[in-house]
């Protein structure tokens, strides 16, 4: 086992490379536990049911033409393409690809610090986990 640094981090939303803006990414899957408890029974039984995804990245703003407005305002409410490599580009390293709803865009400007943006995105169908 080796603990690896998150600087890495690979993230690619609908065909743009978001990782020059990224500071920070949370990414998840969950599933749901369906209550199968019989009579008899001194502790709850659980089976599991469907999943999930969803993954949230905060980063800095950047104004240019590919940067996180003009990638990420315009497709809020749609399906994109994320590949997410938490451990970066390297080989063997695993790529997770997904379909995703972007359900949220957000633009915080402080008045003593730089702006950032946060993007939120509901995971829609399977996550497809490769090592390149």
């Amino acid at each position: 086992m080796a603990f690896v640094h998150g600087k890495g981090t690979v993230i690619s939303v609908d065909g743009a490379d978001m990782s020059v803006f990224g500071t920070s990414c949370e990414f998840e899957i969950k599933a749901e536990a369906h209550d199968v408890t019989t009579f008899g029974q001194d502790f709850k039984v659980f089976a599991g049911g469907l999943k999930e995804s969803s993954m949230k990245m905060e980063g800095n703003y950047d104004d240019a033409a590919a940067g996180p407005r003009a990638t990420l305002e315009d497709v809020v409410g749609t399906t994109v393409e994320i590949i997410y490599k938490v451990e970066g580009s390297g080989t063997g390293n695993p790529t997770r690809t997904f379909d995703g709803v972007l359900t949220s865009y957000n633009e915080a400007a402080p008045v003593a610090d730089m702006i950032k943006f946060t993007a939120e995105f509901q995971g829609s169908g399977e996550v497809v986990t490769t090592t390149v």
